[in-house]
């Protein structure tokens, strides 16, 4: 029994040891990949999501084009639902959803000690967001203009 356990407090000693040395390289790269402090990121987050979701209305309500359609299935189902009011709320909720679950990320990771793995699951929950939200507000403006 003794030596069971004492081969598992080894290997997860070695596995420690192992995310040690690799956490420097994480962090490295989550500051190339987001060179800002990570406040700016989440507020780069709440403006693209007032952007994408006043792009939309641009484009589905200003516009008067009959061609377009709102493609995300949540946001056709809060469109279909209850209009840009349900939308607006649906926006809201899911990027609040979206940046609890990055700050729990980084909770979770600092209260071991790893604070690079920390800001980089940080960056990694939030900047596909951002990317994915910046196209949809580029489409969208691009659709309504032409």
């Amino acid at each position: 029994m003794y030596n069971i356990i004492h081969r598992t407090r080894e290997r997860i000693r070695k596995s420690v040891l192992r995310d040690l040395r690799r956490e420097p390289v994480v962090e490295r790269f989550s500051l190339r990949v987001w060179p800002w402090r990570e406040a700016w990121l989440t507020r780069c987050v709440a403006l693209l999501a007032v952007l994408d979701f006043l792009s939309t209305y641009a484009l589905l309500e200003l516009s008067h084009k009959r061609y377009v359609y709102e493609s995300g299935p949540m946001a056709r189902s809060a469109l279909e639902t209850g209009g840009f009011q349900a939308l607006l709320v649906a926006d809201f909720l899911a990027v609040g959803i979206l940046c609890l679950l990055a700050v729990g990320a980084r909770i979770a990771y600092s209260r071991f000690g790893y604070h690079g793995y920390a800001r980089a699951a940080y960056v990694a929950t939030l900047l596909p967001y951002v990317a994915v939200a910046s196209f949809a507000t580029v489409n969208n403006l691009v659709l309504t203009i032409v």
